[in-house]
Formats: C-alpha cells, structure tokens, sequence
C-alpha cells in the first residue's frame, strides 16, 4: 500500500505536490497536537504554548499551499482550452491520494465529532439524544466533550447518529471509534467516487470543485463532520439524476435530509434539474416529500417520542448564541458602546433574514424562469450560500460543504473567486482551536479571521446574486 501511493505521488505534477504538501502540513498538525498534549480531546486539551504556536504557524502555512494549488487546479478545470493542463485522470488520481492522506487525520479543530460519538452511543444504547442531553454523562465519550456542550441536544438528523452507532463498539477507545466510523463513512464515499469518474469521466470541473475541494478534505475525511454523509448522498444523487435515474436521486436526496436537516437546501436542484412540464414538477414535488417523509418515519421510528423529538432539536439550534456571523460582529461592537447589545443584535438578524429572503426569492424567480442546467446548478449553490453566510445565525466552515456539486456543474468567473477565497478564509477562525484561550493570539486572530470573512460574505454582492445568473441564463 505504501509503495502504490508513494509511486502515485511521484507521478504527480509539481502544483499537485504542493497540494499534497499542504495536505500532508495539516494531517501532520494533528499528528503533532495529540502527540503535544497526550489526548485526542480538542476542547479545553492544548498544547503549552511554544508548541501550540508552532502548529498554528504550520497550519497557515499548510493550508496556504492547497488552497493556492487548488485555485489553480480550479481556472484550468473549467476552462475546456486547458484540459492538457488538468487531464480528467490527473483529477481522479489527486482525489483519492488525497483522500488516502486526508483520512489519516486526527480530531484537531473541533470536537464535534466525540459529540457525535456520544450520541451515537447512547442512542445504540436505547437513550434519548434528540428531547434531553439527561443522558449524556452516561457515554463513555463524556469526557472528552466540553462542559459547555454536554447539555446541547442533537442537532443531526437520525442517519447521522445510526452512522456514529460503530463507535459503541469501541468500549471507550477513542482510536477504535474513528477507525469504525471512519471505514464505515468512507466506504461509501470511496464507491461515489468511482462512480461518479465512470458515469461522468468528462466533468473535470465536477470532480475538481468536490472531491479537490481543501474545504471538503479538511472537514470531511479529515474532521469527519456528519456533513460527509449528507454530501456523499448528494453527490450520489446529482451523478444519478445527471445519469435519467430521477426516482433514485430523489430518494438519495431524501436520506441526505435525514442525515442533517440544513441538506434541505439542496432541494431545488433536485425538483427542477431537468427541463420539465409544470405538472412533471408537481410530480416530483410531491415524490420528494413522500420519500422526506418515508426516510424520516424509516429513521426516526427507533426514537420517536412525539413531535418533540423533531422540534426540540430545532429550538435548542435557534436558541444558540450568534457565532462567525455578521450578527455577532454587530453585537459584539455595540457590547462596546452603550447600546444595549440584545435589540441591535435583533434588529440585525431581522434585516439579514429579510435580505436573505428576497435575495432567496429573486434566485428562485430566475431558476423558475429559465430552468437551464446551468441556471438551476448555480441558483442552487447560490441559495445554499446566502441561507449560511447571510440568513443563519451561526456560521461554521463545514455549512459551505453541500453547496459544492452544484457550483461543480455550474459556477461562473465571479463566484469561483469568491468561493476559492471563501474557502481559504472560512476555516481560518478555526485554526485558534490548536492555542489554550490565554495565549495573547486568540482575540487577535478570532477578531481579524472573523471580520475578514464576515466581510467576504457581503463582497461581490451584486455580481454573485445578480449579474452572475443573469449571464448564466444568457448563455
């Protein structure tokens, strides 16, 4: 196995080596805070600060190499005069060698997933996970989650925790635990992979935009967010339905919402990917509802307790405090002055709701209008974008993930120079996880890497929701 991967990374073109070289950096990283601290336990575990700095440095550096070679990687793959540049076998073999270097990470930047463990195991254990956290001290995984978050219920849908259940069998061994999850995730993915190469060889683009994508190695195979289940049935979906399988990219679709609720975003592509009558659209609608309906009634059977196993979780996620967002900027610069930070915090949430709203409303009138492939692909990614960076109150990295098969089939100039910073810009607030919180860094980077990027999401307004569909329905 060793020899196979180290023979395809000698094969590779030099901007591929500093791809898997920044890759590498990041994988390292995580490598370096487990050895540094002992423990694979990310919050309130860091290493003394000398270290800690060093692995922030590294990180910088790391991820400044795959996402400029990524960038790169992105212009030639869809721009068709440079396939010699980016052949459809060079982006197939740099995919799985980086997934292979990405699956090798450990937690690092977010202890969401010991989170996910201990739902998984208590719901394998009969417990309760989606109307009380009562019974979180009861999971071997305690532990290793923050005090802050012990008392958060589930916010994943029921897919999410049957997928973590593996971890039940590793009897509170941490390393057990991500290998069966690990596998149990990956297998999949690895087989949508492939698939989507055979069925699609020619889509560079495609392939380039999801399974190159920094954002995704670094948050999926390499952080194990749940999101990965949501996003390997998407892209399943997208493959089979560009492939006239229409009833079984509906239901994969159906199952990416029960995986995580925010997959819900997605849906419009899903109704309206093919030129179709009105009444064959209705159909759909109707066919995607039922098998939401069926998939949530299949998932949720082991642990319905009333309707409240589906609202609690909803009014736990409402109730969090803003965080990455511009209503946290705003709240906490009027902390500062002697407004009251609760009404102005308010008031900004209403009129970022209200923009995301009409925005939303007006992308959809345009899909609707011209439902064009690549109208739809795009007004789709577009809408997934303005929900999270715009009408949520609580932004993180990973949120941008089910928007990326869509900008794959579709994204013109302007959004791909915004989505490639977006995503060299969004996970750098993250990267404070490796300092303890008194090291004199944290408030520094946390106030400059959240501006800047609550700045990048208001940037190339017009162009992005406006002018871009414009030119992509006139094309």
């Amino acid at each position: 196995m060793r020899a196979r991967l180290a023979a395809a990374i000698a094969t590779l073109a030099a901007n591929d080596r500093a791809y898997l070289a920044g890759l590498a950096l990041l994988t390292a990283c995580s490598w370096g805070r487990w050895l540094a601290t002992g423990s694979l336990k990310v919050d309130d575990n860091y290493p003394p600060a000398p270290i800690s700095t060093l692995l922030l440095v590294i990180l910088v550096v790391g991820w400044a190499l795959l996402v400029g070679s990524f960038s790169g990687m992105l212009a030639d793959a869809f721009d068709e005069r440079r396939v010699a540049a980016l052949p459809a076998a060079r982006v197939r073999r740099l995919a799985f060698v980086g997934l292979a270097v990405a699956s090798l990470m450990l937690p690092m930047l977010s202890n969401d997933l010991f989170q996910l463990f201990s739902w998984g195991s208590l719901a394998a254990h009969g417990k309760d996970v989606f109307t009380t956290a009562s019974a979180f001290p009861e999971s071997e995984w305690h532990s290793y989650v923050s005090t802050r978050w012990v008392e958060t219920l589930c916010h994943y849908g029921p897919l999410s925790v049957v997928g973590a259940m593996p971890s039940a069998l590793a009897h509170g061994n941490p390393w057990v635990a991500i290998v069966l999850v690990r596998v149990c995730w990956l297998v999949p993915l690895v087989a949508v992979m492939l698939v989507s190469f055979r069925l699609l060889p020619s889509m560079r683009a495609f392939h380039t935009m999801l399974w190159l994508n920094p954002l995704w190695l670094l948050e999926g195979p390499g952080q194990l967010h749940c999101d990965l289940v949501g996003l390997t049935l998407v892209s399943a979906g997208v493959v089979l339905g560009l492939r006239g399988r229409k009833v079984a990219a509906v239901l994969l679709y159906a199952l990416a919402v029960v995986s995580k609720y925010t997959f819900v975003f997605v849906g419009p592509w899903f109704l309206l990917f093919d030129p179709s009558s009105v009444r064959r659209r209705a159909g759909r609608a109707l066919l995607m509802v039922t098998a939401i309906g069926a998939c949530g009634a299949a998932f949720y059977a082991p642990f319905w307790l009333g309707l409240r196993t589906i609202t609690a979780p909803i009014q736990d996620i409402l109730a969090e405090k803003p965080g990455g967002t511009l209503v946290e900027v705003v709240g906490d610069l009027a902390a500062l002055g002697s407004s009251p930070s609760p009404p102005v915090v308010a008031a900004v949430s209403l009129a970022l709701k209200m923009v995301t709203a009409v925005v939303g409303a007006r992308v959809l009138y345009v899909m609707l209008k011209n439902n064009g492939p690549e109208v739809v692909a795009l007004g789709t990614g577009a809408l997934i974008v303005v929900a999270v960076t715009l009408g949520a109150p609580k932004f993180e990295p990973w949120y941008l993930l089910p928007a990326l098969p869509f900008f794959g089939l579709s994204c013109t100039p302007t959004w791909r120079r915004w989505l490639a910073a977006a995503v060299g810009l969004s996970v750098l607030p993250t990267f404070a996880n490796v300092l303890p919180s008194s090291s004199p860094i944290v408030p520094v980077w946390g106030v400059l890497s959240t501006g800047v990027n609550v700045a990048w999401f208001l940037a190339m307004f017009r162009a992005r929701y406006l002018s871009s569909l414009d030119d992509a329905t006139s094309t």
